[in-house]
């Protein structure tokens, strides 16, 4: 029987990860590593209880934003077909690996997905940034040039009354002028382009690697929808739907092939602060500007990812020592 305390972390750490998977996809990735601080839990426990609390994230995620129509279905199917195997798959030959080096896949993990989205989340201010100076500029020029022309009137002896609407006959703008403001958000490449057999391998990546380290769906597919340059609100609602096969299919591993692992008192309190709050995070994102939201959360992840990278590494060189000074007191023993 755990400790109420654990439970009561757990539920904690549900609600915040419930919030940023529903808000920025990012999110499912602080439950484990938050999990396994306690000596009660191991890493193959927490990986097993947090799959299972994935699937009322899934199933709330998928349903908030099926309502503001933000799933391609289409290539959300796809997706599904090729995550939902690999995870059974990735859920059973958890066994087989050490939880040290499922801890440094994890961390690693998610040191990366957050790089690439504080990256991304620069890029698109600074081109906002960029695309807003340059608007203002045009508009600047062209309010200098319809100075100018009224000047050039009154100059030339021309009358300048109440019948003069400057703003009427807006200065004409050359093309390189007309182009040299970018477009705040650029297009980018369509669903489309990429073909099924590149969408069954982004859903099998996607499975296996979230049954393998314990994350949600959408911490691992994120980054390679964002290379692929799919628009942001079709990848978070693709993001949220490939949680529910995925979190399912894992379960069912754990029950077939592994009986015993899930910790269910676990998983539910994981799933009590989940689930609720994947739907508060999903009205963030349909309301709240998303650069700002992705850059903040990404920021702490990425410092969040360091320091759990760092204390790994310390752990195994305290343990290094450890070995060492036992075997040269055993060795000094028989001597």
């Amino acid at each position: 029987m755990l400790p109420a305390i654990v439970l009561v972390v757990a539920a904690a750490a549900g609600v915040v990860a419930g919030v940023l998977i529903g808000s920025v996809g990012v999110g499912g990735i602080i439950i484990v590593p938050i999990l396994i601080q306690f000596s009660a839990v191991d890493v193959q426990m927490a990986i097993a209880s947090a799959m299972v609390s994935y699937m009322a994230a899934g199933l709330v995620g998928m349903l908030m934003y099926a309502r503001e129509n933000s799933i391609e279905w289409k290539t959300t199917a796809t997706l599904l077909i090729g995550a939902a195997p690999a995870a059974f798959a990735g859920s059973f030959l958890l066994q087989y690996f050490s939880d040290t080096a499922v801890k440094l896949v994890l961390y690693v993990l998610m040191l990366g997905s957050s790089v690439l989205a504080l990256a991304r989340t620069l890029q698109g201010l600074a081109s906002d940034r960029q695309a807003e100076a340059n608007a203002a500029a045009a508009a600047t020029a062209a309010s200098v040039r319809g100075t100018q022309a009224v000047a050039r009137e009154v100059a030339a002896g021309y009358s300048v009354g109440p019948t003069l609407n400057v703003s009427a006959t807006p200065a004409p703008v050359n093309d390189a002028e007309a182009h040299s403001v970018e477009p705040i958000h650029p297009a980018g490449l369509s669903l489309g382009v990429a073909d099924g057999c590149c969408r069954l391998m982004v859903g099998a990546i996607t499975g296996f690697g979230s049954a393998l380290t314990g994350t949600s769906g959408p911490v691992v597919s994120l980054p390679m929808f964002l290379l692929l340059r799919w628009p942001i609100t079709t990848s978070l609602g693709s993001a949220q739907a490939v949680q529910l096969p995925i979190a399912a299919a894992s379960t069912l591993s754990y029950l077939v092939l592994r009986p015993g692992v899930i910790e269910w008192p676990l998983a539910g309190a994981i799933a009590l602060g989940l689930a609720p709050c994947v739907a508060v995070g999903a009205v963030i994102a349909h309301r709240v500007p998303k650069s700002t939201l992705k850059l903040t959360v990404a920021t702490v992840l990425v410092a969040s990812a360091v320091v759990l990278i760092a204390k790994l590494v310390v752990e195994r060189l305290l343990d290094t020592e450890s070995d060492g000074s036992s075997s040269s007191q055993g060795t000094g023993g028989r001597v």
